[in-house]
C-alpha cells in the first residue's frame, strides 16, 4: 500500500524520525539539492520530532549546495563528475529507502491511518489521543514509535482544533516518556550492530557509547532490558540477558540514584515551579550527581541554563528538599542522598557568594564610569606649560 506521503516524503519523514537510518539526514540533503519540493515537508516533520535535527538538515543541505557548481561548464566534466555521481546515488538511495519505508512499515500505510484518523475527533483530550494511538500498535510497540505516530498525525491532520490536541498529546507524550523514546530509538539502531559473536561485556561497552558521557546507570540498564526484547536471535538473546545482569549486579546503587534522578526531574516539572521540562531537568540532576563535577564547575553549569537568580535558588532548594525527605524514608542509599544534599549546600554558598557580588556589580559599574571620565578629562586636558629656570 502507498504511504499517504509521496515517496520522496515519506523518505524524508522517515529518515528525520529515525525509522530508517540516521545516515538518510544526508540523503535528504542530497535530494533537495535537486528536488527543492521535499525539503519543505522534511524540515516540518523534523522540527516535529526534534528541533536539533533541522538544524542538520539545512546544514546538509546547504553542504550539498556548495558541492554543485554554481557554472556549470564543459570542460569541468571531469573535475565535477564525482560530485554528481555523488548526489544522484543518494537520490536513489532515497528513492529506495522511501519505497522501504511505504511497504515494510504497514502500520503507517494509508488504509491504516486513515483508520486512526477517523477515530479521532473534536471532543477529544491530549490522553484520548494518546490512548487511540497505542490501541493502533501491538503491546510492546517502543515508545519512539508511538511518539513518531503522534508526529506523523500532527503533520497530516488539516483541522487546526484537532490538529492542537494532537500537538499537546504529542508534547505530553513526548514530556513523560522521553527516557523511554530515548532507549528506544538508540536500541532499535543498536540491535542490528549485535550478534552472537559478542560477549556481555562488549554489549555493555556499546549500550554506553550509544548515549552521552555520564548517562545515569538506570538508563543503561533499561536500554539492555529492552534491547533483550528486542533481540530475536536465541543465542545473541541469552548473551544480552547475562550482559543485563552483569551490569544490574554490579550496579545496584548507581541503578537506584539513577530511578530517583528520574524521580526528581518528573517532580520538579509537574510542581508549577518553572524550572523547564523534565528532560532538561533530569539533565541538570545528572550532572549534579552522576557527573564527578566540581561545584563551581557546576555552578557555572547551573548559571548558563537559570541566569535568573530566583530560578537559580529554586532549583537548588527543590533539590535539596526533596533529598531530605529521602534522607528519613530510608528507601535510597544515605550516603548518596548525603552527597547529594552537600552538593546543593556547597551551590547554595556558591550562590550566596554570586549575590553579593551581583548587589555590588551596579556600584563597581559607577566607579568605573567616573574612572573612565575622569581619565578623559585628564586626557582633553591642555598640557601645562613647561617652566624651564
Amino acid at each position: 500500500m502507498n504511504s499517504i506521503f509521496s515517496g520522496a516524503e515519506a523518505g524524508a519523514a522517515a529518515a528525520m524520525a529515525g525509522f530508517v537510518n540516521s545516515d538518510a539526514v544526508e540523503k535528504v540533503a542530497a535530494a533537495v539539492a535537486q528536488k527543492g519540493e521535499v525539503i519543505a515537508d522534511a524540515k516540518k516533520f523534523a522540527e516535529i520530532v526534534d528541533p536539533d535535527e533541522a538544524g542538520k538538515i539545512k546544514m546538509a543541505q546547504d553542504k550539498s549546495k556548495s558541492e554543485m557548481p554554481k557554472n556549470f561548464k564543459s570542460k569541468e566534466v571531469d573535475k565535477t563528475k564525482p560530485v554528481i555521481d555523488k548526489i544522484v546515488k543518494k537520490e536513489d538511495e532515497l528513492d529506495k529507502e522511501a519505497k522501504a519505508f511505504s511497504q515494510g512499515k504497514p502500520e503507517f500505510d494509508s488504509e491504516s491511518l486513515k483508520k486512526l484518523h477517523d477515530k479521532i475527533k473534536n471532543d477529544d483530550t491530549p490522553e484520548s489521543i494518546i490512548a487511540k494511538v497505542k490501541e493502533h500498535f501491538p503491546e510492546g510497540t517502543p515508545a519512539s514509535q508511538i511518539f513518531d505516530a503522534l508526529a506523523f498525525l500532527l503533520i497530516s491532520i488539516k483541522d487546526p482544533k484537532i490538529n492542537e490536541i494532537v500537538k499537546n498529546a504529542k508534547n505530553q507524550y513526548g514530556e513523560e516518556n522521553f527516557e523511554q523514546i530515548d532507549i528506544s530509538r538508540a536500541m532499535t539502531k543498536l540491535a542490528s550492530k549485535i550478534d552472537g559473536k559478542d560477549t556481555p561485556e562488549s554489549i555493555i561497552d556499546k549500550v554506553i557509547t550509544s548515549f552521552s558521557k555520564g548517562a545515569p546507570a538506570s538508563q543503561i540498564f533499561d536500554s539492555l532490558a529492552f534491547l533483550q526484547l528486542s533481540v530475536k536471535d536465541p543465542k545473541t538473546k541469552e548473551i544480552v540477558e547475562n550482559a543485563k545482569n552483569q551490569f544490574g549486579e554490579k550496579n545496584t546503587k548507581q541503578i537506584d540514584h539513577g530511578r530517583k534522578m528520574s524521580e526528581l526531574a518528573h517532580s520538579a516539572a509537574t510542581a508549577g515551579l518553572g524550572l523547564g521540562t523534565a528532560k532538561k531537568l533530569h539533565g541538570v540532576f545528572v550532572d549534579m550527581v552522576a557527573n564527578e563535577n566540581k561545584t563551581p564547575d557546576l555552578f557555572k553549569q547551573l548559571c548558563v541554563q537559570y541566569p535568573v537568580y530566583k530560578d537559580l535558588i529554586k532549583m537548588i532548594k527543590f533539590v535539596q528538599s526533596e533529598s531530605g525527605k529521602d534522607l528519613h524514608n530510608g528507601q535510597i542509599d544515605n550516603i548518596y542522598l548525603g552527597a547529594l544534599n552537600n552538593t546543593t549546600k556547597n551551590l547554595q554558598s556558591l550562590v550566596m557568594v554570586y549575590r553579593g557580588f551581583e548587589k555590588k556589580i551596579p556600584q563597581m559599574d559607577r566607579q568605573m564610569e567616573n574612572a573612565i571620565q575622569h581619565f578623559e578629562q585628564l586626557r582633553s586636558a591642555p598640557a601645562a606649560p613647561n617652566h624651564v629656570t
